[in-house]
């Protein structure tokens, strides 16, 4: 008797799309926007301050050593949310001066040497190299 008519390959199809969907779901979920903004302007430093004081952006000044790169901030934002401000993105991708624009998420960061977990704290565990003369 044949209790389910899909086959193997059709049901392992199914359950590798529901759990990368869940995946999807849930990095989605986790991250935290920021009320800030990364923009490139080629215009400079001058078409960036006009532009922030004209849609009510602080312009924190140029990310880095990025030329024409610049970081925005909006007081009206909430510093971290889990929903992205499109509205403010697409306002700022809609002027003419703004080639590129994104809202800031958090990245979550994850220690890239080998740990244990031991009794709640964390033992470091790692490999001592030594310089040969």
């Amino acid at each position: 008797m044949r209790l389910c008519s899909i086959s193997l390959s059709a049901r392992t199809t199914i359950f590798l799309v529901s759990c990368l969907f869940l995946y999807l779901i849930e990095d989605v979920s986790a991250r935290m926007f920021h009320n800030q903004f990364a923009l490139y302007i080629p215009k400079g430093e001058a078409a960036a301050d006009a532009l922030a004081s004209k849609h009510g952006f602080v312009n924190l000044g140029v990310i880095g050593s990025l030329e024409d790169y610049y970081l925005f901030e909006h007081h009206g934002i909430q510093k971290r949310s889990t929903e992205a401000s499109l509205d403010h993105t697409a306002m700022l991708l809609a002027e003419a001066d703004v080639k590129w624009a994104e809202q800031m998420v958090e990245k979550r960061r994850s220690v890239k040497d080998n740990k244990t977990l031991h009794n709640g704290d964390f033992q470091i565990v790692r490999r001592q190299e030594y310089a040969l003369p």
